[in-house]
């Protein structure tokens, strides 16, 4: 597995944590999707975070440049059945869920080479880990 710069996007072995270029920590790199259009409708614009089996980007629904996050399972991962199996679970179950404080699911699909994707409703705001780097929020909050 190769890390990748978010600021330069130059990859490095996984060994290496942070880019020697510009200080930047490295971010697992899931493969250039920037501009590229999947399934003949949805943009990929940049990459907005990822995990440990998935990339999240940001795309345009074309030709009506609606906004979404795609979340996409790694290649590697995209190989191996079971893993495909848990991400379309995860989809199931999260499509079922109506709460203000979880992201609707407009579709569930898989991509030209056979990878795993969601598309979801993009939502605003800082991310938790940005909230957090404020302090630790109050347990009303959290409940």
């Amino acid at each position: 597995m190769s890390l990748e710069c978010p600021i330069c996007q130059t990859r490095y072995d996984a060994s290496v944590k942070t880019c020697p270029l510009d200080g930047s920590p490295l971010q697992k790199c899931f493969g250039r999707l920037d501009g590229q259009l999947i399934k003949g409708r949805y943009r990929v614009l940049e990459q907005l975070g990822y995990g440990g089996m998935s990339g999240v980007y940001l795309v345009r629904q074309e030709p009506l440049g609606r906004l979404y996050a795609m979340k996409i399972v790694s290649e590697a991962l995209a190989r191996e059945s079971a893993q495909k199996n848990r991400f379309f679970r995860e989809a199931s179950v999260v499509s079922q869920i109506e709460h203000p404080h979880v992201v609707r699911v407009e579709e569930v699909g898989q991509t030209e080479d056979r990878r795993p994707y969601l598309i979801l409703e993009l939502m605003k705001g800082p991310t938790l880990a940005e909230v957090l780097k404020k302090g630790a929020l109050p347990v009303s909050t959290c409940v």
